[in-house]
């Protein structure tokens, strides 16, 4: 997963992908943020995964971030 900013614009976008521990793809999804910061994308982007795992009933996961 990964939330990132524009420097130039000041704009955020986030993106997760959900994996099996085969690598499978279950979900993936992304998000345009508008205005904020890189922590603010990076937070966002945590609670836009932890919903996809609700909704897809998973009940374990390892979580990669980018940095």
């Amino acid at each position: 997963m990964d939330g990132t900013i524009r420097h130039t614009q000041n704009l955020a976008s986030a993106a997760w992908m959900i994996y099996t521990p085969t690598s499978q793809l279950v979900v993936s999804g992304g998000a345009c943020l508008g205005p904020a910061t890189n922590n603010v994308a990076k937070y966002s982007v945590v609670i836009e995964l932890l919903h996809d795992v609700i909704l897809n009933e998973i009940l374990y996961l390892e979580v990669h971030l980018d940095s």
